[in-house]
């Protein structure tokens, strides 16, 4: 079954030389290449550039990560072209759809964002995942909104690589978000915890400032054990205190905050 593309615009002409200096130097923004933002957006082939087979690219992106990037950067616009037509080729192997989309970035820079915009509304979990790590290398601004955007996506693991990427890019303006998603039945299976509300405390206790401690030592009565020591993290960190030893039971540690907090009025 053929997989109809998304209809390519006219080419921009380009001098050949001045696309291959930009090229080169894109991962230091110097680049002068333009593109032209649409859903088939790309960097342009050129006039005199020889064309690319799919299958080299293909190759290009099973080597491993040093040498992949290096090949990759050899193949110039051309090969750019291609790891977007692997992005977004239904038919494609998901892991060199994954790797294309980091790849897309890394070559790319900031001209890669249209590209990793479009991958964040894929169909498939794999490259909206791959898009917010991604993003986060390139613009912060687009990766908080992203992961905010994600945080409610409907597969667990793009909504846990929004919490590790809110949590990189250190977005104190997304705290009131995760406290949101810690109580959001999407992380609860037949009413049971899920590991993800374990990453956001941790999250949390990051990014959180004083004044919500309080907040820390509810979660000691939380049902889901794994939340207590990520709750004990933040409170150390954030009162400067510590309760009992490393080598003490998690319940006496959370006992010794307890008590400490009722003594706080």
């Amino acid at each position: 079954m053929l997989i109809t593309r998304p209809a390519m615009k006219p080419f921009v002409t380009f001098s050949a030389i001045a696309v291959c200096i930009a090229f080169s130097a894109i991962d230091l923004a110097t680049g002068a290449i333009r593109t032209r933002s649409s859903e088939s957006t790309s960097v342009r082939p050129t006039l005199g550039m020889k064309s690319v087979p799919l299958k080299r690219t293909l190759l290009a992106l099973d080597l491993p990560l040093a040498n992949r990037i290096a090949s990759l950067r050899e193949q110039g616009p051309e090969g750019y072209k291609n790891l977007r037509m692997i992005m977004f080729d239904p038919k494609s192997k998901i892991d060199s759809r994954w790797r294309s989309t980091m790849a897309v970035a890394r070559l790319g820079g900031k001209l890669s964002l249209p590209e990793l915009d479009r991958a964040a509304r894929a169909d498939v979990w794999e490259l909206r995942s791959a898009s917010l790590i991604a993003i986060s290398k390139i613009d912060r601004e687009r990766a908080s909104k992203w992961s905010r955007k994600l945080l409610k996506d409907k597969a667990l693991l793009v909504r846990l690589t929004a919490v590790e990427t809110l949590e990189a890019i250190h977005d104190r303006g997304a705290v009131p978000d995760l406290w949101a998603q810690l109580d959001n039945q999407q992380n609860f299976k037949r009413n049971r915890s899920l590991f993800i509300r374990r990453r956001i405390v941790e999250a949390l206790g990051k990014l959180e400032t004083s004044g919500s401690e309080s907040r820390f030592v509810a979660l000691l009565e939380d049902e889901d054990p794994q939340v207590h020591l990520p709750a004990m993290g933040a409170l150390e960190r954030l009162t400067g205190r510590t309760m009992g030893t490393k080598t003490d039971a998690v319940s006496k540690r959370r006992a010794l905050w307890q008590q400490w907090h009722s003594s706080q009025g």
